[in-house]
């Protein structure tokens, strides 16, 4: 199952006190939720926010039936989930049963840098992030496990860590959608996503997007079990500077391609990075291609009507790097 190439708009939606802001842009559909005061959850199980310029907060060990949200902050980020070392549970249903278990964004601002740095586990921690037992239909986000969405400006940095001893979805009962979904957007900078959890989604298992254009080199690391009816690893960075470099040592199982990625510039004139991936470890068993790297077209808008899509002229290399484990597919297994 691939995922959807959304179209351009804006919808506004208004569903139990609930103001949505929808905007289609690109091949990424932005989201931004305003929450009625009462609907954050997490302000008062994680902590409440200060009034400062960022927040540091660590969410107790404890099950989260409603989801943990800390959306369209105005302040840099600093969250730990959980904060002790125990088992901690978050159903993916919060807010009016938009069905996501971890929600960290800013707003959107044009020059302040709001970092947002998200750490999932740690030692001795185990935390389950599971589907709600009577989900709605799949729309866009809804039924994924880690949403993070940077909108900030300046230079803003964008880290994820998920750990080893986090499990998204179930074997049984697999996330009806994404197991981690990243969005940088404006022009924040760079972007890390660390995984060493064990991931079941009926989407693309760890999907990273962006069009940063500040020192917006994406990195993005596996090491943990991927099983997914998507694509194992997604990145696209459609951003004017930095490389994508994605690096696995973990097992992928995926009835689409096991890591797809891919860099373009937003014109001709653009200096595009270039993409590596590294496979060192575990088995990759692909129904699609096996890993493709691609150096892609630039958007170029030369008309108020029409965007042609034209080859950057300063273009990086497309890599993949094999030392390890194995790679298989029922189509290309590797391409590059």
């Amino acid at each position: 199952m691939r995922g959807f190439t959304p179209l351009w708009g804006e919808v506004m939606i208004d569903v139990a006190g609930m103001r949505i802001a929808i905007r289609l842009v690109g091949v990424v559909l932005l989201a931004a939720f305003v929450l009625a005061p009462g609907a954050a959850r997490a302000a008062d199980e994680c902590g409440v926010l200060n009034s400062g310029n960022s927040f540091t907060e660590d969410c107790p060990a404890a099950t989260y039936t409603n989801g943990i949200v800390y959306w369209n902050q105005a302040n840099a980020v600093t969250l730990t989930v959980p904060g002790t070392a125990t088992t901690t549970t978050i159903t993916a249903a919060p807010n009016g049963g938009w069905d996501i278990g971890i929600v960290v964004g800013t707003a959107d601002h044009a020059s302040d840098a709001r970092n947002i740095a998200l750490t999932v586990g740690g030692t001795g921690t185990s935390v389950n992030i599971v589907q709600a037992s009577s989900p709605q239909a799949n729309l866009w986000y809804r039924n994924t496990g880690i949403i993070v969405r940077q909108r900030s400006g300046g230079e803003a940095t964008t880290t994820v860590d998920v750990k080893s001893g986090v499990t998204i979805g179930s074997e049984t009962t697999k996330l009806m959608n994404r197991g981690i979904d990243v969005h940088v957007d404006n022009a924040a900078g760079a972007t890390s996503v660390t995984s060493g959890a064990t991931i079941y989604s009926a989407n693309h298992a760890i999907q990273v997007t962006s069009t940063a254009t500040a020192a917006g080199a994406v990195t993005v690391t596996n090491s943990g079990t991927i099983t997914t009816d998507g694509r194992g690893i997604y990145v696209d960075y459609g951003g004017s500077a930095g490389a994508v470099t994605v690096t696995n040592s973990g097992a992928i199982t995926a009835d689409d391609d096991g890591i797809w990625a891919r860099t373009t510039g937003k014109d001709a004139a653009d200096t595009v990075a270039g993409v590596s991936i590294a496979h060192s470890a575990g088995a990759i068993a692909a129904e699609g291609g096996g890993i493709e790297a691609h150096v892609g077209a630039a958007r170029q808008e030369t008309d108020t009507e029409h965007d042609d899509y034209v080859a950057p002229m300063n273009a990086g290399l497309a890599k993949v790097s094999v030392t390890g484990g194995s790679v298989s597919s029922t189509s290309t297994a590797i391409r590059a």
